[in-house]
C-alpha cells in the first residue's frame, strides 16, 4: 500500500520518528535551548554521529565501540548541562580522565582485532552439548535461588522493599553472601529466555518459573536487575532469533524510560522525591527528567569531585573488591568510599571512578585497554559463532559497556557471581573432553 508514492512502511517509520522526536522536544526543559549550552548538544550530537558510523560500518546496534561511543560521550554532554545544584564545574583533570578511558578502550579494541588477525588466541567453538542438562541447571539454579529469596523474606519479616514505605529499602533487603542467590533470579530468567530462543520450545514448568521469578524480582524495587534482564534479553534476540532493527528498539527504550520512571517513583512513594533530593534547579518540574537526569549526571559529579578533592589511592582494593569479598579476605582491604561521595542520597560514581581511586590517572589508562581487548574477543567469537555462551558472555559485557555512566560493574560482586555461574552453566553443559581441551590450549 502506498500513498504519495510512499510505502506504508516507510510512513510508519516517519510517523514513529516524528512521535519520538516531539516526544523529546516535549520532555526537555526550555531552559537547555540556551546557547551556553552549546557544548552538552555538541557532544550529545557527536555521540549519535559516531554511533551511525559504526552502525553504517557494522549494521549491528550492538556493536561494543557503538556503545561504548554512543553512552559515554553522550552522557558526558548530559552530565555538562548543569541541573543539579549538586553539581560543580569540571576541571581538566576530570576532562582527562575521561579522554583517557575512551581513547584507552579503542586502543584495546583494536590492538586485540590485530592480534585476534593472527590467531594467536583459541577461539570459544563449542556450544550446549546436552540440551537436557541444560533444562535440569535452569530447573537446579531456580530452586536454589528461589529458596534464597524465601530465606530473606522470613528473615525480614515479611518486609519487602515493594511494601516499604521507606526510600532505601531495597538497600536494607538480604542476607549477607545469600543475597547474591536471591538477585541470581534475573539469571534464571534470562537463561530460559535462552532455553526458548535455542530451542524454540518452552513447556509450562518453564514459563510458572519464568512467571515467579520475574514476581519476586520486582518486589525487591532494584530497576537494575530489570534493566539486567531485559538488555541481555534483547541482545540475545538480536544475536540468536533476529536482528533488531532500529524502529523497534526505540519503542522499547520509551517503554523502558516509562518503566524506569513509574518504578522509581514507586520505590520513593512521590513523583517530586527525585527533584528534591537531586536539588534540580529552577525550570526543571518533570519527575521524568529528574529521574534520568540524576542517574546520568550526579555519577560523573562524584567522579569530578574525587578528582579533584583527594590524592587517596588503594592499589587495587575498590577495583579487585569482588576477589577480596569471594575468599573472605576484604576486611584487610576495606575502604570506606561513601567519604568521597558528593551527596549521600547518589553513591553511583561512573565506571571510571574505581580505577581512579585506586591507580590514579594510570588507571583510567590500563583497565580501558582490558576491557577494549575483551570487548572485541567476546564480540569477534560471537560473530564467529553464536552460540549460548558466546551469546551470553557477551550480553554480559555489553551491558556493563551500557552502564559506563552508573557504576564499574565489572568490579562489581553480583555481576561476578553471575559470571561464576555463566561458567558452571559452561561447565555442566559442554562435553567435559572438550572443555578440558580448550582449557589445556
Amino acid at each position: 500500500m502506498e500513498f504519495l508514492g510512499i510505502k506504508g512502511k516507510t510512513w510508519m517509520n516517519i510517523i514513529l520518528a516524528v512521535f519520538i522526536v516531539g516526544l523529546i522536544l516535549y520532555i526537555i526543559p526550555p531552559i537547555l535551548f540556551d546557547l551556553k549550552y552549546i557544548l552538552s548538544w555538541t557532544l550529545i550530537l557527536l555521540s549519535i554521529l559516531f554511533y551511525a558510523i559504526v552502525y553504517y560500518k557494522t549494521k549491528d546496534l550492538f556493536h561494543p565501540v557503538g556503545i561504548f561511543s554512543l553512552i559515554l560521550i553522550f552522557t558526558v554532554g548530559v552530565a555538562n548541562f548543569n541541573l543539579s545544584y549538586i553539581q560543580s564545574p569540571w576541571t581538566g583533570k576530570t576532562w582527562l580522565a575521561i579522554v583517557c578511558t575512551y581513547v584507552s578502550f579503542l586502543i584495546g579494541y583494536f590492538v586485540m582485532k590485530w592480534i585476534q588477525g593472527k590467531k594467536r588466541i583459541p577461539n570459544i567453538s563449542f556450544d550446549v552439548k546436552n540440551k537436557k542438562s541444560f533444562l535440569q541447571y535452569i530447573y537446579g539454579l531456580f530452586i536454589v535461588c528461589f529458596l534464597a529469596y524465601i530465606l530473606e523474606v522470613f528473615e525480614s519479616g515479611f518486609q519487602l522493599p515493594i511494601f516499604s514505605n521507606e526510600q532505601g529499602s531495597y538497600k536494607e533487603f538480604g542476607i549477607k553472601f545469600v543475597h547474591y542467590l536471591t538477585v541470581s533470579l534475573a539469571l534464571v530468567n534470562y537463561f530460559i529466555t535462552l532455553y526458548f530462543f535455542k530451542y524454540r520450545k518452552i513447556n509450562k514448568l518453564l514459563i510458572t518459573i519464568y512467571i515467579i521469578s520475574f514476581i519476586a524480582i520486582v518486589t525487591l524495587l532494584s530497576r537494575q536487575l530489570l534493566i539486567l534482564l531485559v538488555l541481555m534479553t534483547v541482545i540475545s534476540y538480536h544475536y540468536i532469533v533476529k536482528k533488531i532493527k532500529i524502529q523497534k528498539l526505540s519503542i522499547l527504550l520509551l517503554v523502558g524510560l516509562i518503566a524506569f520512571t513509574l518504578l522509581g517513583n514507586l520505590r520513593s512513594n512521590s513523583g517530586q522525591y527525585i527533584l528534591i533530593v537531586a536539588k534540580m534547579v529552577e525550570g526543571v518540574d518533570s519527575p521524568l527528567v529528574g529521574w534520568l537526569y540524576s542517574y546520568i549526571a550526579i555519577n560523573y559529579e562524584n567522579l569530578n569531585y574525587y578528582i579533584n578533592h583527594f590524592t587517596d589511592m588503594h592499589y587495587g582494593a575498590v577495583s579487585f573488591f569482588p576477589l577480596f569479598a569471594f575468599t573472605l579476605t576484604k576486611q584487610f582491604v576495606q575502604v570506606d568510599v561513601t567519604q568521597y561521595y558528593k551527596d549521600p542520597n547518589f553513591t553511583t560514581s561512573t565506571m571510571m571512578y574505581d580505577f581512579y581511586l585506586d591507580f590514579g590517572l594510570a588507571g583510567t589508562i590500563i583497565f580501558p585497554v582490558i576491557i577494549g581487548a575483551l570487548s572485541y574477543y567476546l564480540y569477534n567469537q560471537l560473530k564467529e559463532k553464536k552460540s549460548i555462551y558466546t551469546v551470553t558472555l557477551y550480553a554480559m559485557v555489553a551491558h556493563n559497556l551500557f552502564f559506563v555512566f552508573f557504576i564499574n560493574f565489572f568490579a562489581n560482586t553480583s555481576w561476578v557471581f553471575y559470571l561464576g555461574l555463566v561458567f558452571l552453566l559452561i561447565l555442566v553443559t559442554t562435553d567435559n573432553r572438550l572443555l578440558r581441551t580448550v582449557l589445556k590450549r
